[in-house]
């Protein structure tokens, strides 16, 4: 009895065990999903709207990935349409694109973390519908007529990729029908309907297509006129300063004669027999003829044309120029200017009907310049080129113009000019240019000088482990390798800093409070770049970045300033080189150890400020004194 009673006692003590160990594993299996709110929707156009959450909690675990998603079905998920915004807590904000005109969506916030994806509560909204009418139709001819449309979007007028009219001899025609586009965009539009059958009724109706789908306006229906089944011009020859040849062709169905058939012609478009008119005789068939009293240079607008007793009928419109014999020829605003170089350009529209012997760029450091003067040709022709002028001379106003010649002479563009920059010399006889800013002068590029002020050497330090342990001056250039110097310049250690010489003589290494003024200026100056950062940053290097205001978001726009920043990156204590394509460091000249220093960066637009140990290697800019 006693020995059942152990046993008992061991078998209840295993039950407890498995159920505290059923438990536990319970309590483990318990999954945490980040917790979020979803921004009410904003901006509602007929393709796009705004919106975003806000997370509260991660969940103790980092968010890999946040945004919104949304559908025309409820409660959406990431496997829908979804935005990807950059990671992390707290509050985003989301900009959809590409949604369907007068059409209902349903939207949430989303955040994901390693457990899994949590959403907000769910908003609803109704993109903008499109306004599309179809405009009365005119001239109605045998084989045209004149319509058009008005198109009217509540938002961007962007989503409007293409717009005209369509037609078909059945109702309710579409763009698989006949249809003629009118370009893109809003507002109201005139269009032909071109090769139509006589005596015919067709249906026609305005048309506006966007990147998801095409909308259409009311319907109105016309009948073509009988008589002529169609005219054609023919294309122009023999021009000259003058005159030029063209003809036409003429067929007739029953009913009255052609009475009258020729040419007219205006330097505006449609030309009709009220403007000049040259007459070749009655009848059908083809024609050609010859039109004199024309002006040179000048581009005219043809038809032929054929009457009968009921009416006027017109061919296909011609276009063509008289020959001038003069160059069109203007001058491209400079580019890329230094101390010593500039790049300049002309642009030739057209040779006059003559051809092109010679063709480039002039300039003087006096008004007007001409080919007696300096002079670099390009040996193009039609179209833009681009010289690059070398040798200049330092803060020194340029005067230039592009010029041509041909068989009728020698022709000149517009004069321009440009100021080369002050350039600066250091000591190894480097060359700065440099740029004011608000009532500061600084270099463009980076310090590259491997010697002091007073010419004394500074030891160049490639070793990792050497150079960790220095407590004395050194410079590097980036990745060790001597190339980049141009691009870059050298990375000093702070030791160099503290030197007090190592900017060249009349100007000096940026102080911390000097740096502080640039960026006030900036921040109410940065122009088409937007934030300080891109307004001082390069505007090729850089990493890509897809954060709002970034350096590294649409590089194309950076540096408005002209400060230039290259993304060089940075030497640690240990040795080693790092963030290049993604940062740069610039030491100040305020402090000794540690020196306090700016920080750009390919996600931020703002510049970091911080303090570092003499230990590492940094870039430095200079400032005039």
């Amino acid at each position: 009895m006693k020995k059942f009673s152990s046993i008992y006692r061991v078998s209840v003590s295993m039950l407890l065990l498995l159920i505290i160990s059923f438990s536990c594993k319970q309590s483990e299996e318990i999954i945490l999903l980040p917790e979020l709110t979803t921004t009410e929707v904003s901006n509602v156009t007929e393709s796009s709207v705004q919106s975003g959450g806000f997370i509260t909690s991660d969940a103790e675990n980092e968010i890999s990935s946040r945004g919104v998603c949304w559908s025309t079905k409820p409660n959406p998920t990431i496997a829908d349409s979804v935005t990807k915004d950059a990671a992390g807590t707290g509050r985003y904000v989301s900009q959809i694109y590409s949604l369907i005109p007068n059409t209902t969506y349903y939207l949430r916030a989303y955040a994901t973390n390693k457990n899994g994806t949590a959403y907000g509560l769910q908003e609803t909204f109704t993109t903008k519908s499109i306004g599309l009418t179809t405009l009365k139709i005119t001239d109605i001819t045998m084989n045209s007529a004149m319509s058009g449309g008005s198109v009217e979007v509540p938002g961007d007028s962007s989503s409007i990729i293409d717009r005209g009219l369509c037609w078909n001899t059945q109702p309710s025609p579409t763009i698989q029908d006949f249809k003629k586009s009118n370009g893109n965009g809003v507002g109201e539009f005139s269009s032909v309907l071109s090769d139509l059958t006589a005596n015919t009724t067709y249906y026609v109706r305005v048309y506006a297509s966007t990147s998801k789908a095409t909308y259409y306006g009311d319907e109105i229906s016309f009948k073509t006129k009988i008589g002529i089944v169609s005219v054609s011009t023919a294309s122009v020859t023999n021009i000259t300063l003058n005159s030029a040849t063209s003809g036409g062709s003429v067929t007739e169905i029953g009913g009255n004669s052609v009475t009258e058939r020729g040419i007219c012609w205006s330097t505006t478009t449609n030309p009709v027999i009220n403007d000049s008119k040259s007459i070749e005789g009655s009848g059908i068939g083809s024609f050609t003829l010859s039109f004199t009293g024309l002006k040179n240079n000048t581009t005219y607008y043809i038809r032929a044309y054929a009457a009968n007793i009921d009416t006027t009928y017109y061919g296909n419109e011609v276009s063509f120029k008289t020959i001038s014999g003069i160059v069109a020829i203007s001058s491209i605003a400079p580019s890329n200017i230094s101390g010593t170089t500039a790049q300049v350009g002309g642009y030739i529209s057209s040779t006059g009907g003559s051809s092109l012997i010679e063709n480039g760029i002039c300039w003087s450091i006096s008004a007007n310049p001409t080919v007696n003067d300096s002079k670099l040709m390009s040996g193009g022709g039609i179209g833009s080129y681009f010289l690059q002028l070398s040798g200049l001379t330092p803060n020194s106003t340029y005067f230039y113009r592009a010029y041509a010649i041909n068989g009728a002479g020698l022709f000149y563009g517009n004069e321009l000019s440009f100021n080369t920059s002050t350039v600066v010399s250091d000591v190894d006889g480097n060359y700065y240019n440099t740029i004011t800013i608000g009532t500061q002068t600084w270099m463009v590029e980076n310090l590259k000088t491997t010697k002091y002020n007073d010419g004394t050497s500074i030891p160049l330090v490639t070793d990792n482990y050497q150079w960790s342990i220095l407590t004395s001056p050194a410079y590097c250039w980036c990745v060790n390798d001597a190339s980049n110097k141009n691009k870059y310049g050298a990375l000093y250690n702070g030791y160099v800093i503290n030197t007090g010489k190592l900017a060249p003589e009349g100007w000096h290494i940026a102080t911390d409070a000097e740096w502080t003024t640039l960026e006030n200026y900036i921040s109410v100056n940065a122009g088409k770049s937007g934030s300080v950062t891109k307004a001082l940053s390069s505007t090729t290097d850089w990493s890509i970045s897809t954060s709002p205001g970034a350096i590294g978001n649409n590089l194309s726009i950076n540096n408005s300033s002209g400060f230039s920043v290259m993304p060089g990156g940075v030497r640690d204590v240990a040795g080693v080189f790092d963030k290049g394509g993604t940062d740069c460091y610039f030491w100040t000249s305020t402090g000794t150890s540690p020196i306090t220093y700016r920080n750009f960066n390919y996600i931020k637009y703002t510049i970091y400020k911080s303090n570092s140990t003499r230990n590492y290697g940094y870039s430095v800019r200079c400032i005039k004194d």
